[in-house]
């Protein structure tokens, strides 16, 4: 009793989360959403930067560079 059903359980709950994620990937229709937010972000106001990112425009733009170079 005790283990085989948390496995079916665990299971259960696995097959949920993967409906959800499917079912939003359906509805993703702007894929270039995502990168328009993070350019507004490197140049619009440094307040908001601060904000969301915890970091100001030149460090997040900084790190955005290391990250492209350890890519490259």
């Amino acid at each position: 009793m005790g283990d085989d059903d948390d496995d079916d359980d665990e299971g259960d709950y696995h097959g949920f989360l993967n409906s959800l994620t499917m079912e939003r990937l359906n509805y993703r229709t702007d894929l270039g959403a995502g990168w328009r937010h993070v350019q507004h972000l490197m140049h619009g106001s440094d307040q908001q930067c601060y904000d969301i990112l915890r970091m100001n425009q030149r460090t997040f733009e900084a790190l955005c560079k290391m990250l492209l170079e350890m890519v490259c």
